[in-house]
């Protein structure tokens, strides 16, 4: 609940952390006015503490997310523009308890070496003379936390996460975007300059056009390498620590699809040896087939010459089957070490959890203990997927001789996956479909599979005939399909479909054939 930040003086006593010949201790407290001056964490200087990201990162085994707690969302009239608000109100907005020392020790306890801190600041930030302003109260709150990670000797990566209401891709709004990326970055930049390379900048995470519609355009990708410069070049200019520490740079909606690789340009640096890129992956399904997808990966490390850190991944609890799950997080992470990648996991305190915040004990042992155990795992399962997010699907038509999007005319809905591509499949290969259209769903059809090529080029349809259940032939040359539906009964709007999707009476089921 909201509260009403005091405006007398407060003192407070500080144990900052700092890091001698690699690892982590506590100093002496020291008593400061948290309202007038900053804490400045005592460290080794940026010549002694360079090692580079491939370094920093091979000490990261597998790291896990804060998600849902500072990257909360509240409504934009809650924008704490006059330091109304407490940090709490905003930490604990999504329903995940306050962070604690106890909570950050019981993760490090479970052998995860690093911890990812999103964080949304546009909340708490206010205009001052046309640049944005960091609440104070904010930026101190984020410092207990990586101190809480620092007491464990664990890597942080710090990012700007949410914050769609003032950074994002438009090309008439660009000036004003890079303002806010500088001001934001600047300031975050100094604040924390004086924490050495244990702490890791994680950059724009899953930069979006304002509509945050997901799509994928030439205008977007080159706004999002923009940004990113801005970025470094802001933190850079900080000093301190910044001169060398490691900086994650995000791809446009942190995606590797082949047009996203293909857009993607990495920033220039003043610190050579100290980038890496960030993209996420997440599943609901057991794919046994992981390397198309590590392929795609290793394409964007080769491109950039940078190592790729997969800043996100996990299973919901509707992952299918079930009797997987650890299987998965086990296959995943070995697959990634084998392509020398670091992995964090996503969990949200709900539908990703895998430790219970409020009462500190861990949730799904079975799958901490596959990632902390990586190894191969050979299933009969090559893929299969349940598609029960509004992300999936998009309202549109296809036109049935160019494959390209058109005007709406049977109110159709395209599985189209998150990315927008399609979803990935292996050429000369069967897939069985499987509608689900239940409630105020029913009536709803198959009506047609789409193909494309890697490269994204019409190969060609297949029809469905107003089916529930079908089985397809992949053509020889494709690698995405895209599936349509429509409700064979009556045009049916937009909203309508999103709310079928939310509510689970609308999913398409995908199941490779062996």
């Amino acid at each position: 609940m909201k509260g009403r930040r005091k405006k007398k003086t407060r003192r407070f006593i500080i144990l900052l952390s700092i890091v001698c010949m690699g690892t982590v201790s506590g100093c002496s407290g020291q008593t400061v006015n948290r309202d007038t001056e900053k804490i400045t964490a005592t460290t080794q200087s940026s010549e002694e503490v360079i090692v580079g990201s491939n370094e920093i990162l091979k000490d990261i085994s597998v790291g896990w997310n804060l998600g849902n707690a500072f990257d909360s969302c509240v409504d934009g009239s809650n924008r704490n523009v006059d330091g109304f608000y407490l940090p709490s109100y905003y930490e604990t907005a999504w329903g995940n308890p306050t962070t604690t020392q106890e909570m950050i020790d019981m993760v490090a306890d479970a052998g995860f070496q690093g911890i990812r801190l999103p964080v949304t600041w546009y909340y708490n930030t206010y205009e001052e003379e046309g640049h944005i302003k960091i609440q104070e109260d904010w930026l101190y709150r984020v410092k207990d936390v990586i101190d809480y990670a620092y007491n464990r000797e664990l890597y942080v990566i710090l990012d700007s996460h949410h914050d769609g209401e003032f950074i994002y891709a438009k090309a008439s709004d660009k000036n004003k975007v890079i303002q806010n990326v500088q001001d934001l970055w600047s300031q975050i930049g100094e604040f924390y300059k004086d924490y050495d390379q244990h702490l890791i900048f994680g950059g724009l995470n899953e930069l979006n056009d304002k509509d945050n519609s997901w799509k994928v355009k030439e205008e977007y990708l080159k706004i999002n390498n923009e940004l990113n410069q801005v970025y470094v070049d802001a933190v850079r200019a900080t000093g301190g620590n910044n001169t060398t520490r490691l900086l994650i740079c995000q791809t446009y909606l942190s995606s590797f699809s082949n047009d996203v690789i293909e857009g993607f340009m990495l920033p220039e640096d003043v610190a050579p040896g100290n980038l890496a890129v960030e993209v996420h992956c997440y599943s609901s399904f057991y794919n046994q087939n992981l390397e198309d997808d590590f392929a795609c990966l290793d394409q964007l490390s080769e491109k950039t010459k940078v190592p790729v850190v997969i800043g996100e991944f996990g299973v919901p609890a509707s992952f299918q089957p079930a009797s997987l799950k650890k299987e998965y997080a086990a296959n995943f992470v070995y697959r990634a070490k084998q392509h020398n990648m670091t992995c964090f996991w996503w969990d949200d305190g709900k539908n990703y959890v895998l430790f219970d915040r409020e009462n500190l004990k861990c949730t799904d042992e079975e799958v901490v203990e596959g990632l902390m155990n990586p190894s191969p795992v050979d299933t009969e399962y090559t893929s299969q997927n349940i598609y029960g997010s509004p992300k999936d699907y998009r309202y549109i038509g296809l036109n049935g001789d160019t494959g390209l999007e058109e005007e709406n005319p049977w109110g159709s809905v395209v599985l189209t996956t998150e990315s927008g591509d399609g979803m990935k499949v292996t050429s000369g290969s069967s897939y069985d479909i499987s509608l689900t259209a239940i409630a105020n769903a029913d009536g709803i059809r198959l009506k047609s599979a789409y193909f494309y090529d890697d490269k994204k080029n019409y190969i060609g349809r297949t029809l469905l005939d107003d089916k529930m259940d079908a089985t397809v032939e992949v053509p020889e040359s494709a690698g995405y399909m895209k599936v349509v539906m429509c409700n064979i009964y009556g045009k049916r709007k937009e909203s309508a479909y999103k709310q079928y999707v939310s509510t689970g009476e609308l999913s398409v089921e995908v199941n490779g054939i062996n």
